[in-house]
């Protein structure tokens, strides 16, 4: 059986950037980034394994840890639960709805963004591996100037945001 990864990423214009979506800067709430918090869900520690190994490997090629936002791993188990539940396996719904959509309905303004999106039933050191192994996922992964990610997982879908927010700096 042949398994499926995808990878998608997008970054704003610099006209894009000048107006900061208000309170849009971390997880939706007021104030900045999200504090780092531990990835919680019903995945059975899968997201948890996957967020050490990621991270881990950040940390060998020299990238920061990526800090855990809840708005963004809403948005990514929101994908892996409505791929899961309608059986379909894409960057898109079928309505036509893509990472940056979910990203704004859970509150989060970016500078950039990225997904990584994989159809694997086997642990998070086998999908990090496939992820490894394709250029498109791998520069994602290994981007250092995305900060902030969010991770989810249902039946064996995996969706993977990764988020360089809006700064209340100028």
């Amino acid at each position: 059986m042949r398994w499926a990864f995808s990878a998608a990423a997008v970054a704003l214009a610099p006209a894009c950037m000048a107006a900061p979506v208000p309170g849009a800067a971390g997880d939706g709430s007021a104030g900045g980034p999200a504090p780092a918090v531990r990835p919680r869900g019903a995945s059975g520690g899968a997201v948890e394994q996957m967020v050490e190994r990621m991270n881990a490997h950040r940390r060998s090629v020299h990238c920061p840890d990526l800090v855990w936002m809840q708005g963004a791993a809403g948005a990514a188990q929101a994908h892996a639960d409505d791929m899961a539940r309608r059986g379909y396996f894409a960057h898109q719904s079928p309505e036509g709805a893509g990472p940056a959509d979910r990203l704004r309905a859970q509150g989060v303004g970016y500078r950039a963004m990225a997904e990584n999106i994989a159809h694997h039933p086997g642990a998070a050191r086998e999908v990090l591996q496939g992820w490894l192994a394709s250029p498109g996922h791998r520069s994602n992964l290994e981007r250092c100037t995305y900060t902030h990610h969010g991770l989810g997982v249902r039946e064996g879908r995996w969706v993977h945001l990764f988020v360089t927010p809006v700064s209340a700096a100028p």
